[in-house]
């Protein structure tokens, strides 16, 4: 410290004192919580994305990565259920609702996240989803190539967000550029992720009010 500069003979008291929780830590380490790898859905390779445990997270904090070489995270915790997010911009955000942490031992959490900027190809097609108009600020039609089933077409913004979600999508849909509380979207980049039976289709949208 540059501006409180304890006197010698309280040092060695101060040392012990946080001895007690740099011991603790280290127990900890070895014990209960999640721990896993972060890697690319397409390439396999490791990513440093954020870990958001849901009720332990302060955003005034820098964020819980993980690591870059290996793409492993690890998060000390009691036992009990938790929420867990994994999320990077320009990737979709993957949510696990309920993950187990049993007493004395570290949960494998291995995952993948999906790149936004990756288009996916449906054997015999080229187009996939088209949008028209593209750019637009105020509603889209939504068409699929012919041959093309698809359950559910989900809207995510450049940081992996949910904004919308369509079940059972029809070809030839018009959207009106809302999210899911029917708030106008802001301008912005976003993607829409449509689920086939085999792989996933995407497609993106521009959104600019003119």
């Amino acid at each position: 410290s540059t501006t409180c500069i304890q006197p010698g003979w309280m040092v060695d008291d101060i040392c012990q004192r946080n001895l007690v929780g740099a011991y603790y830590l280290l127990e900890r380490a070895s014990q209960s919580g999640i721990t896993g790898c972060i890697h690319d859905y397409y390439t396999g390779a490791p990513l440093s994305a954020e870990v958001v445990i849901t009720g332990y997270y302060d955003p005034n904090l820098p964020p819980r990565r993980s690591e870059p070489i290996y793409g492993r995270f690890r998060r000390i915790l009691k036992p009990g259920f938790y929420a867990v997010e994994i999320r990077r911009p320009g990737y979709i955000t993957k949510t696990f609702a309920t993950v187990e942490v049993a007493d004395g031992q570290m949960t494998e959490l291995n995952t993948d996240l999906v790149s936004l900027s990756r288009e996916t190809p449906v054997s015999g097609s080229q187009k996939k989803i088209t949008l028209t108009p593209n750019p637009d600020g105020t509603m889209v039609r939504i068409k699929f190539d012919e041959g093309i089933s698809l359950s559910s077409v989900v809207v995510y913004d450049m940081l992996g967000r949910l904004v919308t979600n369509f079940d059972h999508p029809v070809s030839g849909m018009i959207w009106q550029l809302q999210d899911d509380l029917d708030r106008e979207l802001a301008e912005g980049v976003y993607f829409l992720v449509g689920q086939t039976l085999s792989n996933k289709v995407m497609q993106k949208l521009v959104v600019i009010h003119r």
